[in-house]
């Protein structure tokens, strides 16, 4: 995985922290997935480091940590299991930004988790997994769609998925 060296990326992602705690924490994940690459720390070890940043951190934060955590499970696909962890976790925040990873993540666990988030209770969450859907377009997303739209209830989010499918429509046209 390339990086641009430890100190200068905890330079620049100090740039996107809102705040000085946010700062540390992207510090932290930053200093883990180097001890990764490095060989000084192993997958188990650093993801409870990335999850708890993923789950604490401010608007800034969680993203950044989401794309170390893309860029890291490619080297180490343990660490995609980060993602099933967190998907049911109690807070429909913390939902939703496991939902707006989706399109980071390997196929199987993109598969999973959007039927899982499309059912969400949380409004905001499905309408999130629709537009990652609208985003990128996969076949086997085709039909979590329509199930989902025959049952869906909030107009917001019925009309994400029709968007989503819009984009289904033109592929096959």
């Amino acid at each position: 995985m390339f990086t641009i060296g430890r100190q200068r990326e905890k330079q620049h992602a100090a740039k996107f922290a809102r705040n000085d705690a946010d700062k540390l924490l992207v510090e932290r994940v930053i200093d883990a997935a180097h001890d990764l690459m490095e060989g000084i720390a192993s997958p188990d070890t650093i993801a409870p480091v990335l999850a708890e940043a993923f789950v604490i951190g401010g608007s800034g934060a969680w993203e950044q940590v989401g794309s170390w955590l893309h860029q890291l499970a490619h080297e180490h696909p343990a660490l995609s299991k980060i993602w099933v962890q967190l998907a049911p976790h109690r807070s429909a925040k913390i939902r939703f930004r496991v939902s707006a990873c989706l399109n980071e993540m390997p196929a199987d666990i993109r598969l999973q988790l959007a039927s899982i988030f499309l059912s969400d209770p949380s409004p905001r969450v499905r309408s999130k997994t629709a537009g990652e859907i609208y985003m990128r377009p996969t076949p086997d997303m085709l039909p979590l769609l329509q199930n989902r739209l025959a049952q869906e209830s909030d107009g917001q989010v019925v009309s994400s998925i029709r968007l989503a499918l819009s984009v289904y429509d033109k592929i096959a046209a």
